[in-house]
């Protein structure tokens, strides 16, 4: 039976936002905070439920507008739930103590219709002065009905403002005016659309803010009249009946629309043109619905959507600036990314047992240095795989940049195999010494351990000084990379090569030979100043495989090119994510696969030795069927099965049967 996990959030019930110059202030009218239930994986539906069952709310699910400042991003950005991606986006985000931000509730309440009877005939014959043919538009022939509720009397009219010029004068001789210029421009190419506003008549808002707020999606908007009590707001376009009127209860703060055309109907330039009324904050509100699995769209991307959603086209700036908001949105700041590190490591291993995580921080300036983090799982899955790993580091592109350190290892199917990873300022002794100092404890020091990397002079002195029995080798490519580019020996790489992947010392002695007589200076670098036992397999002193290069942790850092940009704590919460979907794949595979006696790798590269070992003679030397002669191809090679050796030196590394072997 699944069992539901509950966390404790706080709400704040009854009041409103209000902007600042410079940020968003949740305006209090009370210092009541209520406690909220709410379903650890629930929905938004589940949200909406216990904010109404909390706050003993009688409204309707679609009047409650539910929203929060997300932490370590001080008070410049209002987010929103508004569906089940917001909710599990809100849970993920904690403090260091464990709390969530507190939920700010506001009520939209709508004031219902009723019959105009309950108002005295003085006042019918004000309101009939006042609004001429307001209310013929918005009401129809209906006299019988009135925009105010059961508690207002006629000076809570909205149509009622005190000293506003504007509002004695008639709009409809303008919009006739607007009309017959339509008609005089009627061979110009229009564009009708609605903005996606959700706008309506009779809708009301707690204060003028929030209808800004909302107002900011209108395109093309002209501001004509805006004060304490009334708005006025119209298209730019002489010749689109696009328009909006406000006006504010006498005895109350809030707003109500009372007339409103919310289709535009405008030539097409003005669709073209350069919008300056769409702000960075309804680009970013659009960019947080393209975002998928925490990658979003660019900025050709979001100018398309701009166009296509609003009929406008923003500068490329406006739209960049846009889109990192809708980043910082989404995947949180890079402050937070750092400040949540110790949250999220508990977190990490409460729901992952046996993980190995580290902090540290300068205990001067209290600023970060490093995180090392290892999953449980993969520790135990190490103790199975062959004791070669590579190490590499790759450089962050976040706010503060970094470097991530990682360490990776190969399976039986010659797949990426996670073992730890490590985010540190920069590349140095004292960063690569705490990242191996921190892996010793997960992967023990012994002599048939081997380290592959490139020719970093930190990652040598640090293998040296924290680990006294494994060896290390060069990556072949890396190397091979460096003596084209300062020895200019390009043309003659190919022989570099066939030394550095031989098994047996015969064969290195042949091909360094030849290549010392093609490339003399470039072989005493490679046999005094790096030697032999970095680069050769011939000559290293323990076993290394098949694995000559870094091609795995490349590949890891290829993987990884959307989340180095990441903040610290994504960058690790999506790496847990892909892989943990990967080796759920690989698990389903295997399971597939249990009758098999060898993984599909191995069968192929068995498969090849076969039909090469087929064109081989082979004798029996002492009769006791273990030890084999093997002729062919120009070689004379001798096998032993049951010590599963053979003179060629691949079945003693490889551990798999080579050509020989399988003749034999």
């Amino acid at each position: 039976m699944a069992v539901t996990e509950f966390v404790v959030g706080g709400g704040d019930y009854m009041k409103v936002w209000e902007e600042t110059p410079k940020s968003w202030n949740w305006k209090s009218f009370s210092k009541t905070t209520v406690s909220i239930a709410l379903c650890r994986n629930g929905s938004y539906s589940d949200m909406i439920a216990s904010v109404i069952e909390a706050g003993e709310l009688t409204c309707e699910q679609n009047d409650l507008v539910i929203s929060y400042q997300m932490n370590g991003r001080g008070k410049i950005h209002l987010t929103f739930i508004n569906n089940d991606r917001h909710v599990r986006l809100y849970m993920l985000d904690m403090c260091i103590d464990g709390s969530r931000p507190t939920l700010r509730i506001n009520v939209n309440v709508r004031p219902p219709i009723e019959p105009t009877n309950s108002f005295n005939s003085d006042n019918d014959s004000i309101r009939n002065e006042r609004l001429g043919d307001h209310s013929k538009e918005i009401l129809g022939d209906n006299s019988n009905e009135s925009l105010g509720d059961h508690s207002m009397n006629i000076h809570h009219d909205p149509t009622n403002v005190e000293n506003q010029p504007v509002d004695v004068e008639d709009p409809e001789p303008e919009c006739c005016e607007e009309m017959q210029v339509q008609k005089e421009l009627g061979s110009q190419s229009n564009h009708s659309f609605f903005n996606g506003t959700n706008l309506c008549i009779n809708q009301t808002f707690s204060n003028k803010n929030e209808l800004q707020l909302l107002l900011a999606d209108a395109v093309a908007k002209s501001l004509l009249k805006s004060c304490t009590k009334y708005l006025k707001v119209k298209c730019v376009s002489r010749n689109c009946a696009w328009m909006l009127r406000v006006s504010k209860y006498e005895c109350s703060d809030r707003f109500c629309i009372y007339k409103y055309i919310g289709e535009h109907s405008y030539g097409i330039e003005h669709a073209n043109s350069s919008h300056i009324n769409i702000s960075i904050k309804v680009i970013a509100s659009l960019c947080v619905n393209m975002y998928r699995d925490g990658k979003g769209p660019n900025v050709k991307e979001i100018q398309r959507a701009m166009f296509i959603s609003f009929h406008c086209s923003p500068s490329y700036w406006k739209c960049w600036k846009g889109g990192v908001v809708a980043k910082e949105m989404v995947r949180g700041t890079t402050e937070n990314g750092y400040s949540c590190l110790p949250t999220f490591s508990y977190m990490f291993e409460t729901l992952n047992v046996g993980s190995s995580y580290c902090l540290i921080v300068n205990e001067d300036s209290h600023r970060f240095m490093y995180f090392f983090l290892a999953f449980g799982a993969c520790i135990k899955g190490f103790a199975h795989m062959r004791k070669v790993i590579e190490v590499d580091g790759t450089h962050l592109h976040g706010k503060y940049e970094g470097v991530l350190l990682s360490v990776v290892a190969q399976d039986t199917e010659n797949h990426v195999y996670l073992i730890a990873f490590c985010v540190v300022d920069k590349e140095n002794d004292a960063s690569w010494t705490f990242f191996f100092e921190k892996l010793k404890v997960i992967v023990v020091d012994e002599p048939e351990l081997c380290f592959i990397s490139d020719r970093h002079k930190s990652i040598a002195y640090s293998i040296v000084n924290v680990y006294n029995h494994a060896h290390h080798g060069y990556c072949m490519r890396h190397l091979s990379e460096n003596l084209r580019v300062n020895h200019h020996c390009g043309d003659y790489l190919y022989l570099y090569y066939n030394a550095a992947k031989v098994y047996s010392l015969e064969e290195f002695d042949n091909h360094f030979v030849e290549f010392k007589n093609k490339c003399p200076t470039t072989v005493v670098v490679l046999e005094h100043d790096v030697g032999f036992e970095k680069w050769s397999r011939a000559h290293f002193p323990s076993n290394r495989y098949d694995v000559m290069t870094t091609y795995i942790t490349e590949l890891l850092n290829d993987m990884l090119i959307d989340e180095r940009e990441y903040p610290a704590a994504s960058i690790f919460n999506s790496i847990a994510k892909r892989f943990g979907e990967l080796f759920r794949e690989r698990h389903t595979y295997i399971l597939k696969s249990m009758g098999n006696q060898m993984v599909s790798a191995a069968k192929k590269n068995t498969r090849k030795k076969i039909i090469k070992g087929d064109s081989l003679y082979v004798e029996n030397v002492t009769g006791d069927g273990n030890q084999f002669t093997v002729f062919g191809a120009g070689l004379t090679a001798y096998v032993d099965l049951l010590k599963k050796s053979c003179s060629c030196r691949k079945y003693d590394w490889i551990k798999i049967p080579c050509a020989h072997a399988m003749a034999a």
